[in-house]
């Protein structure tokens, strides 16, 4: 039985932008849609970021699917911008004419919005570790020193998150076009999420900058990192850190949406708000298929 699939750049409306995932639309009768070692050799054979399996559950007003998330190596209990390709799949094919599209996992449902200009709205938890004054031990900075120590002098802060370790640099450092060792990163286990304010914004009027690297993944870099977002934007719009950001008319308030800008060579746009009575942090984009065909085995 063949398996339909997308390749689709989540986080831009240009092809070859923006966060690559691959979408693998699954019957509920497949005879190997539980089968884990199927679907994670399914997905070391597409070599994305992520690999996403749909199938659908509800086709009713509000379409719900089951979907998992697997890179090469293996399943993942969450992932931001492959769910906001499959809802993308939903919405321009599967239910042209729906608003909101459920995605439910084994821990979470995600809930998909289709905003008024087109682009795509989910809600993820936030990740509220980043107030916590947990110490930073010795080998996360001598980590990052080694990745890049012109970016380590421009260090303003590190901070514990629940993926790994926020590193917020000073603006004035080029941390677009910097060169970072991710080889060196690997001495201290955890994802890095470097972010920096943008005072100088491009013509997208970004307010925060960040790349963000998992150097034990087989994709090191993460061009469009969703997890980071939930305490990323937290941090940013909470009351000191904001005074860093542009200046903006009225100041920056906790529900102030922001644009923020992620990656190196490939990069991906959102527009990202803190829901802080909810929990959630919303990311908002836009999302490209590129290539589409069938799985033959």
């Amino acid at each position: 039985m063949s398996l339909e699939f997308r390749i689709t750049d989540a986080f831009t409306s240009t092809a070859f932008g923006g966060n690559p995932a691959a979408l693998v639309l699954l019957p509920a009768d497949h005879p190997r849609r539980d089968d884990t070692d199927f679907l994670l050799s399914v997905a070391r054979e597409f070599n994305q970021p992520m690999t996403a399996f749909l199938t659908a559950k509800d086709a009713g007003d509000e379409p719900k699917y089951a979907i998992r998330w697997f890179t090469g190596l293996q399943e993942y209990p969450l992932c931001g911008h492959a769910s906001l390709a499959a809802a993308a799949l939903c919405f321009s094919e599967l239910n042209s004419t729906a608003r909101r599209v459920q995605l439910e996992a084994a821990a979470c449902i995600l809930t998909a919005d289709k905003l008024d200009d087109g682009s795509i709205e989910i809600a993820l938890p936030q990740d509220l570790s980043v107030f916590e004054d947990e110490p930073v031990p010795s080998e996360a900075k001598a980590a990052v020193k080694d990745a890049n120590a012109a970016l380590f002098d421009a260090v303003i802060e590190m901070r514990k998150i629940k993926i790994g370790w926020l590193v917020v640099l000073d603006s004035a450092f080029d941390l677009e076009h910097a060169e970072i060792n991710y080889v060196a990163l690997q001495s201290c286990l955890g994802s890095y999420a470097f972010t920096q304010a943008r005072l100088a914004p491009s013509a997208v009027g970004e307010a925060i900058f960040s790349r963000v690297y998992h150097p034990f993944s087989s994709t090191p870099e993460d061009f469009v990192c969703g997890a980071a977002h939930c305490s990323m934007v937290p941090y940013w719009l909470s009351q000191s850190a904001s005074a860093r950001l542009p200046p903006k008319e009225g100041g920056w308030t906790h529900s102030t949406p922001l644009k923020s800008l992620q990656g190196g060579p490939r990069q991906g746009m959102l527009a990202v708000r803190w829901d802080k009575e909810k929990g959630l942090v919303a990311l908002a984009g836009s999302a490209r298929i590129v290539m589409k065909g069938e799985v033959l085995v």
